[in-house]
C-alpha cells in the first residue's frame, strides 16, 4: 500500500499538484495566443508583407478567404500554444518528485484556503513568497514570444508604402535564424521554471539554483545570437538607410554596429541584475 501511494502521480500527465495552476495558465495563455494571432493575420490580410494573402475575385470570395484565413491561423496558433503549455506541465511532473509534487498540492491548498471569500487573509509577509501574478505574466510573453519567432518572424521590421501596397522588411536576419533551436530550449527553460514557481509559490534552493543556471544559459544564448554578423537583416539595414536619405539626411551614421553594441551592453546589465536578484533570494532561506 505505501508503496503505491509513493507512486500515486505517475499515471497523471498533469496530476492534482499542478492541474489548477495549468487550467489557470491555459486560459490566459489561449486567450492572449488568440487575440495575438487576429492581429497578426489582420495586419497581413490588410496587405503588410509585400505579398498577397488573398487572392483576387469577387467580394464573396475575398471575405471567405479573409475569414478562412483568419480562423486557420487562430486556430493553427491555439493548438500550438495549448500543446506548448502542456508540454511544460508534463514535464515539470514528470521531472518533479512525488514528495515535491504533494508539498506543491499543500501548499496551494492552504493559500487557496486563505485567500479565499469568508476567509481572514492571514498569510505572513514572506520575502521567499512568489506573487502568482509574476510567473504567469513571464509564461505568457514568452510563450508569444516563442509562437511569433517561429511562426511569423518578419512582423519586426520595418513598415513602408511601396508600389504594390504596405510592406513590411523584416528586422532579425539568418543570423538570427541559425540559432532559432538554442533560443527556443533557452524560452522553453525559462517557461518550465515559471510553472514551478507558480506551482510552488515561494523561492527554494531549488528554484534559485535551476534559475541561476538558467539564466546563464540565456545570457549566452542571448549574446551569440545578438553577436552574430548576421543578426540583423541586411534588407532591414538597407531600408532604413534609404529612408534617412529620403528624409534629407546629407550623410547617414553607421547605426547598426552602435544598436549592436547597445543591444550587448543592455544583454550584459540584464544577466548581472536578474543574477543579482535571484541569488538575493539565497539569504532569506539561510535565516530559515
Amino acid at each position: 500500500m505505501e508503496d503505491n501511494d509513493t507512486r500515486r502521480y505517475s499515471r497523471y500527465l498533469i496530476g492534482p499538484a499542478l492541474f489548477e495552476t495549468y487550467i489557470l495558465v491555459l486560459k490566459i495563455v489561449l486567450l492572449a495566443t488568440g487575440i495575438g494571432l487576429l492581429i497578426a493575420t489582420s495586419i497581413q490580410l490588410a496587405g503588410f508583407g509585400g505579398e498577397s494573402f488573398i487572392d483576387t475575385g469577387s467580394t464573396v470570395q475575398v471575405i471567405a478567404q479573409a475569414v478562412a484565413r483568419i480562423f486557420g491561423n487562430i486556430w493553427t496558433g491555439m493548438l500550438s500554444a495549448f500543446a506548448m503549455v502542456t508540454i511544460i506541465f508534463a514535464l515539470v511532473e514528470h521531472f518533479t518528485s512525488d514528495a515535491d509534487l504533494e508539498k506543491m498540492r499543500s501548499e496551494m491548498l492552504m493559500v487557496n484556503e486563505a485567500l479565499a471569500p469568508g476567509k481572514s487573509q492571514d498569510l505572513p509577509l514572506d520575502k521567499l513568497r512568489i506573487k502568482r501574478s509574476d510567473p504567469i505574466v513571464n509564461l505568457i510573453f514568452s510563450l508569444i514570444f516563442l509562437i511569433i519567432i517561429n511562426t511569423m518572424p518578419d512582423i519586426f521590421g520595418l513598415y513602408r508604402q511601396g508600389n504594390s501596397g504596405m510592406q513590411i522588411t523584416g528586422f532579425l536576419g539568418e543570423g538570427f535564424k541559425d540559432h532559432l533551436l538554442w533560443i527556443n530550449i533557452a524560452l522553453i527553460f525559462g517557461m518550465s521554471l515559471e510553472v514551478v514557481k507558480l506551482a510552488r509559490g515561494r523561492w527554494t534552493w531549488f528554484q534559485i539554483g535551476a534559475g541561476l543556471v538558467q539564466n546563464a544559459v540565456s545570457f549566452v544564448v542571448t549574446l551569440r545570437v545578438v553577436r552574430d554578423a548576421g543578426f540583423i537583416n541586411p534588407r532591414f539595414v538597407t531600408e532604413v538607410n534609404r529612408l534617412l536619405t529620403d528624409g534629407g539626411a546629407s550623410s547617414i551614421p553607421s547605426w547598426s554596429g552602435k544598436l549592436i553594441t547597445a543591444l550587448t551592453v543592455i544583454v550584459i546589465l540584464g544577466f548581472v541584475i536578474d543574477t543579482l536578484t535571484i541569488a538575493s533570494k539565497s539569504r532569506f532561506l539561510l535565516k530559515k
